[in-house]
């Protein structure tokens, strides 16, 4: 006599197993961490540096919760550390950084 087993499930196939891996998250920090240096005279690069902290320093308090931003600056040097979710977010965000230091700057040289 041959019995028959009557199992109810989902078989996981290649596309079942792809669906499910893209549906688990995995929350991955990137960081940048950036140094800008401004030479000139001590005391001008000095002012160049707060004058560019001081610009940007409002666009910091503002962020989502998947970005962050710090911005500090020491001497004639700049530091900005971001931090995002996935790396689209932080090179856009380096980017617009980098972007915004080199028309303060521009400003200011002027």
């Amino acid at each position: 006599m041959i019995e028959s087993l009557q199992v109810y499930g989902i078989a996981q196939n290649a596309n079942t197993k792809l669906q499910l891996g893209l549906m688990i998250s995995i929350s991955k920090n990137y960081r940048a961490r950036i140094q800008i240096s401004f030479k000139a005279r001590a005391h001008k690069s000095t002012l160049i540096a707060k004058s560019i902290y001081s610009a940007l320093n409002p666009d910091t308090k503002v962020s989502s919760d998947s970005e962050a931003t710090r911005i500090s600056v020491h001497v004639n040097n700049l530091f900005i550390e971001i931090e995002a979710d996935n790396i689209a977010s932080l090179r856009a965000m380096i980017n617009s950084y980098l972007r915004l230091i080199n028309v303060s700057y521009k400003c200011i040289a002027s």
